[in-house]
Order: structure tokens, then sequence, then C-alpha cells
């Protein structure tokens, strides 16, 4: 599972322009695979063996911005190992960046 944030979108309210979609056509060309794009992703994902999907920008999860602990107590519950490998973020009070 990978996912990432894009732009500055309001919690909760989808629009295209927020969506990492570009960024998993991508990955999908590079990997020479289908990267799905998964979305409303914060209560579970089902990801079969070897299989690579990219959840939707994180920043439209509700309490991302508040850095709510119930949120980042979900996202924590989703993997056994997280790598933040975003350094110019990594200060940000925000659920995703715990």
């Amino acid at each position: 599972m990978v996912t990432s944030h894009l732009g500055r979108p309001t919690e909760g309210e989808f629009k295209p322009e927020d969506s990492l979609a570009p960024v998993a056509k991508r990955i999908g060309e590079l990997l020479g695979r289908e990267v799905p794009v998964v979305a409303n992703w914060v209560d579970g994902v089902t990801v079969e063996p070897g299989q690579v999907v990219l959840l939707e920008n994180c920043r439209l999860n509700k309490g991302e911005k508040k850095n709510k602990e119930e949120l980042a107590r979900k996202l924590a519950a989703l993997c056994d190992v997280f790598v933040h490998d975003a350094f110019g973020t990594a200060h940000r009070a925000e659920a995703s960046a715990r």
C-alpha cells in the first residue's frame, strides 16, 4: 500500500483534481502492472499478495489536518511497517505523519 498527499483539498470533499489517479497510472507503467487507486481506505483495504495499491490522497481524510489521534490509530492499524518518505512534511502535526 502506498499513499501520499496532493494539494490542499478540503477534508471529506473529493474533487478529481485532488486525486492520485495520475500517480497510480505512472507507477503502473513503471511496474508493468495495474495499480488500482483505493478510495475510502481508512477502515481497511484488501490487498492480494504481491499487489500494489495506491490509497487515495491522505489529505482527504477527515481529521488529517487536525492531527486526530483516532485517524492516526486507524492508519497505523492498516499495516505492520510504515515508511514515511517525506522529509519536508514529516514535521507537520497531521494524522498521517504521527
